[in-house]
């Protein structure tokens, strides 16, 4: 069995210019510290995919058509997906802003018990005064 990186190699030799081709595109990142380095490509869209497909139907040469239609159905799972991740964020925004509401409210309510709290402590501190002096309340 043949290894990836083997398979890669081959298809490297088998294919120069594609391959200069691609390292072309590709935009080298210097890593941070601590950071494995990485490559970022060129999005392909779905538009240039099918315009692809439509090149293969003018030629009736098919054979990469099955590895076209899965790229395209990854494409429409990914914009799925992030349709779905971006509902979920509405979500999330607007729940925090229900309990940041409530949260206010709260925030007042203990900040006038306290207010309270602190009057009360004043008021004992004035009634024990008095008894300490012999006045009747």
């Amino acid at each position: 069995m043949n290894s990836v990186k083997d398979m890669t190699k081959r298809f490297e030799d088998a294919n120069p210019d594609l391959m200069t081709e691609v390292r072309e595109e590709t935009e080298e990142v210097e890593p941070a510290a601590g950071e494995e380095r990485f490559h970022h490509y060129r999005n392909r869209t779905m538009c240039e995919v099918l315009d692809e497909m439509r090149a293969m139907f003018k030629t009736l040469s098919f054979g990469g058509m099955a590895g076209l239609i899965e790229e395209i159905q990854a494409m429409g799972n990914r914009m799925e997906s992030a349709l779905n991740d971006q509902k979920d964020l509405d979500r999330a925004r607007q729940s925090l802003k229900t309990l940041l509401v409530k949260y206010d409210k709260l925030y007042e309510e203990v900040t006038s018990l306290e207010e309270k709290k602190a009057d009360l402590k004043k008021d004992t501190k004035i009634l024990a005064k008095k008894k300490k002096v012999g006045f009747r309340t």
